[in-house]
């Protein structure tokens, strides 16, 4: 039985690992949609509208992260996105937080609290 009152979160990443890793770690406070590419987190955007967070990788193969989060945007402008990604923040990455594209760039091999405190933040504490 599926437990819907906890919120649920697209995390997209190319490698298999990092979407296990994710789905594991955070899998007993969220529900974790998981997502292999920008392409297929679109699709998982356009048929579910329960999600209420994107985490995305940055380098992927197709679509970047950040095309991915544009392109989101066009479908839902008001779902909060983050990047977790094993780069520093760019210009690139300071620019989608200054315009607001993305809320927070959260560095890998993450933190699963500062991960958490995150999520809560722009959840206001679900």
């Amino acid at each position: 039985m599926m437990n819907t009152d906890k919120p649920k979160i697209l995390y997209v990443d190319d490698e298999m690992i990092n979407l296990q890793l994710f789905k594991y770690t955070f899998e007993k406070n969220y529900t974790i949609v998981l997502a292999d590419s920008g392409y297929d987190g679109l699709e998982k955007i356009k048929t579910d509208t329960s999600i209420s967070l994107v985490i995305s990788d940055l380098k992927m193969p197709g679509l970047n992260g950040l095309e991915f989060i544009k392109m989101l945007k066009q479908i839902r402008a008001d779902l909060p996105c983050l990047l977790l990604t094993g780069y520093e923040n760019t210009a690139e990455i300071e620019k989608a937080i200054d315009s607001k594209l993305i809320v927070a760039n959260i560095i890998k091999p993450f933190n699963k609290q500062d991960v958490e405190n995150c999520i809560n933040t722009i959840l206001g504490g679900a």
